[in-house]
Formats: C-alpha cells, structure tokens, sequence
C-alpha cells in the first residue's frame, strides 16, 4: 500500500467518526427530549412506600402510596398478597391502618395478616 492511499483510508476513517458522533449528539441534544416529553404525556401515576412493618424474617407489611389510593401489601418469600386497598386520605400513622385491618372476632393480640 502506498502512502497516499493510508492517508486517503485514515481521512475516511476519521469523517465517518466524526458523522457518527454528530448523528448521537443531535439525536440526544433534540431526540431524546421530545421522546422524554411524549412519554410524560400519558397519565403519570406516582407509586412510594409509606411504611413497612417486618413481621418475622420473610415475611413484611408494606403500606404502599399509589396516587390517591393506600395499599397494603403483604410479602413472603414466594408472594405478594394485596390485603387491603383504600381510597381517600392516609390514616394519621400505621398503627391506625393496622386497626382497620383487625377482624371483629379476631384474638386482642393478632391480626389475620401475619398468617401468610
């Protein structure tokens, strides 16, 4: 190969790179936003954790925020069981939760959620 054809191969090799960073900034710099902004177009729903309380080594309740419904979850190893779910504004703490789950005949010490 003579000189002048690397230095020809060499001055591709580089413009080609140069198209391709181009092409990524371009599509970063403008795609991305307006992708960004059509996917938030949608309804957003907003999902936290409010409180957890661990029951024994695998196994937990989760009060779970999603939007304005309140959620409690109950976990073990192999499942999630949805216990209760309720609309409307959040009890003042988890103990009140708590207390809404209790059954009318159930023992004063326990609620029905711990037996997994």
């Amino acid at each position: 190969m003579d000189p002048s054809h690397e230095v020809w191969l060499l001055l591709r090799s580089f413009a080609a790179l140069i198209v391709v960073i181009l092409l990524a900034y371009v599509s970063l710099r403008f795609g991305l936003p307006y992708l960004m902004q059509r996917r938030s177009a949608g309804q957003v729903r907003r999902l936290s954790v409010e409180e957890f309380c661990p029951l024994d080594r695998n196994h937990r309740l989760y009060v779970v925020r999603w939007d304005d419904q309140q959620i409690l979850l109950a976990t073990s190893p192999d499942r999630v069981q949805l216990i209760q779910a309720h609309s409307g504004p959040p009890p003042a703490d988890f103990e009140e939760t708590l207390k809404k789950l209790r059954r009318p005949d159930a023992e004063p010490g326990g609620t029905h959620a711990t037996s997994l």
